[in-house]
């Protein structure tokens, strides 16, 4: 009786320990997956401020390529119009001057 007493226990005792250590294997587990996913969370986190720096950077480098188009379409604007405002001035000139030369031969022909 007492052997099968001690059978019993001891069988017990097996599956207490049995339990115990898959209890333990398992928490082991699951703190290497927690750490795993804590490290990936991390880079996660990492990449995301990553991008939104390089959202930012895209949106600087756009809004000053767009600040560039500004100014060279004003300066070429501004280019034109003193072209073409040298080319009214010049055909005033021109107009002048032959205005200038008529009455020039037409007093000549009163002389």
């Amino acid at each position: 009786q007492n052997a099968k007493f001690l059978m019993r226990s001891l069988h017990s005792f097996r599956i207490f320990a049995q339990i115990e250590k898959n209890t333990r294997t398992n928490e082991r587990r699951a703190s290497m997956q927690l750490k795993s996913i804590g490290t990936f969370m991390n880079e996660i986190d990492s990449d995301l401020k990553r991008i939104a720096q390089e959202i930012e950077c895209a949106k600087k480098q756009s809004t000053l390529m767009a600040k560039r188009e500004r100014a060279r379409r004003y300066e070429e604007a501004r280019r034109m119009r003193g072209q073409v405002q040298s080319e009214m001035d010049n055909k005033i000139l021109s107009r002048q001057q032959e205005e200038r030369r008529d009455r020039v031969k037409r007093e000549k022909k009163f002389y």
